[in-house]
């Protein structure tokens, strides 16, 4: 007979409100993603920036190799160098009674800056930067449950882009 101890009783409590919280957040905030992302769309159009919009040169790369770069490799490597490695080391140097505001901007304009295909965009990296800077703030905390979130909204972001690109 299994016995279920208050300690297997509250970790399983505990997993289901840690998971609870990233599906949560992760839909809030990609939704707020894609309502920036078709602002960004709209303002394209108004001012036809549409054909300034190249970056990195990928045209060497197999589908499968850009898939695996632009869903998986980048979203972990911005997340990590762009938003958790700049506000946690902006919140553990500072003691700052405002240093939430300035790593959050910090952390905002270093990424729209690695995305500088042009001028809206940069502006628009920045606004998708708030965006993942104020998720990874609202976690601080649990550095497992930022960088999770954080890597989620911005692979699902990337995948959907992909996708966008290569069918439609």
């Amino acid at each position: 007979m299994i016995q279920i101890t208050e300690n297997a009783i509250f970790y399983k409590f505990h997993n289901f409100l840690f998971w609870k919280g990233i599906i949560i957040q992760y839909l809030v905030l990609l939704l707020l993603s894609l309502i920036v992302s078709y602002a960004f769309s709209f303002t394209i159009e108004i001012f036809g920036y549409e054909d300034s919009l190249s970056g990195a040169d990928l045209s060497n790369l197999t589908n499968e190799e850009l898939f695996l770069t632009v869903s998986i490799i980048a979203p972990i490597l911005e997340s990590f160098l762009f938003q958790i490695c700049i506000i946690y080391g902006i919140l553990y140097f500072t003691k700052w009674k405002y240093s939430y505001l300035l790593s959050l901007f910090v952390s905002s304009i270093v990424f729209g800056l690695s995305h500088s295909y042009n001028s809206i965009y940069m502006f628009y990296a920045f606004l998708i930067g708030l965006i993942l800077a104020y998720a990874v703030l609202i976690n601080k905390d649990n550095l497992l449950k930022s960088f999770l979130l954080i890597f989620l909204i911005h692979s699902t972001f990337n995948t959907y882009v992909y996708f966008c690109n290569i069918y439609l």
